[in-house]
């Protein structure tokens, strides 16, 4: 991932570093470069949460 020119990894689980790694996907999201409306398949109102966490497992 190449963010302002410089490279920066950014990982899930392990040696992840939300601390450092959330801001840069933020700003990311932010300047159109992370499109974060593609990881939503399916929205579902509270009262169904039980679904959507079936839903999430399944896939």
């Amino acid at each position: 991932m190449t963010v302002a020119g410089a490279n920066t990894a950014v990982t899930q689980g392990g040696a992840a570093a939300p601390y450092r790694g959330l801001p840069i996907l933020a700003a990311m999201a932010q300047c159109g470069r992370l499109n974060l409306a593609g990881l939503i398949s399916e929205r579902l109102p509270l009262e169904q949460i039980n679904d959507a966490v079936s839903h999430a497992r399944i896939r």
